[in-house]
């Protein structure tokens, strides 16, 4: 899930004055809806193959502690996903017992309501994630395409202080977590009190290992992404998000070199 794609921010100042801090205090909850759907085009052994995707993620997220940095506990509630590839359809909901006492079941077991601790700077950088379960990230993120961290920091965004209608500001961004370097330029379309909404488009490069069926494979892609969002200037928290990335790479596994093109369309809301 690329959406998962524009996370972990860090503001560097355009035009229209300092940074301002992401304030939250301890105890304020947000519960984080993520919502996509996309598909996947690859080429193996001169075969074209097509995987469609539908998934919808809910996480709690708690402002554990406010000091030096800001420390939340971000617990997924629910995952739904269904896929479609080669004519076969297959579908997930961690509600079901049926399903969690299936294959994906054991997969996401580590997953679904453990709460797992990340640490953001002011200024929305991921500093630090604890999971629960060490294999937790990396099983989440080849799962809907973001770890932990990146789920978390998708729901803040550090904005300018005095925004006004017309201005525009650049974030760049690297996730160690995802394997991740973004850009992203912001432009303000209009305030209503403390809500700003804002358009963006950006690009993103991607290299990471990722475990596929027990094999190591290198991703290495760029993406662009645009789109608009809904942040609450006072507190840095994103009431919306929706956007369109499209991507392309080639995944290393066994000494082959696979080629892919991605196109995703996603949602984000925060309450």
């Amino acid at each position: 899930m690329k959406q998962l794609s524009f996370l972990c921010l860090v503001l560097l100042v355009g035009n229209t004055g300092f940074a301002q801090k992401i304030a939250v205090s301890a105890g304020q909850k947000i519960h984080q809806t993520t919502q996509s759907n996309g598909v996947i085009h690859q080429t193996v052994a001169g075969n074209d193959m097509e995987i469609k995707s539908d998934i919808t993620l809910d996480a709690d997220i708690v402002v554990k502690a406010v000091s030096t940095d800001i420390t939340l506990t971000n617990t997924i509630t629910r995952l739904q996903s269904k896929t479609e590839m080669m004519g076969n359809s297959r579908s997930f909901d961690s509600d079901k017992k049926e399903d969690m006492d299936g294959q994906m079941g054991q997969v996401v077991k580590d997953i679904i309501n453990k709460p797992s601790d990340v640490v953001l700077s002011y200024d929305g950088k991921v500093k630090n994630t604890k999971p629960t379960n060490s294999s937790k990230t990396d099983m989440l993120s080849s799962i809907v395409g973001s770890g932990i961290g990146e789920l978390v920091a998708q729901s803040f965004l550090a904005v300018p202080e005095k925004l006004q209608v017309g201005d525009t500001f650049t974030v760049y961004n690297e996730s160690k977590e995802a394997g991740k370097t973004q850009s992203y330029t912001y432009k303000v379309k209009s305030i209503n009190g403390t809500d700003a909404v804002l358009s963006f488009s950006g690009t993103e490069n991607t290299k990471t290992t990722k475990t596929v069926q027990g094999m190591d494979a290198i991703v290495t892609g760029t993406s662009s992404i645009t789109g608009e969002l809904t942040v609450n200037t006072a507190t840095g928290i994103i009431q919306s998000k929706k956007g369109t990335t499209e991507g392309k790479g080639t995944t290393q596994v066994m000494g082959q070199e696979i080629p892919f093109s991605t196109e995703q369309h996603f949602e984000i809301i925060g309450k």
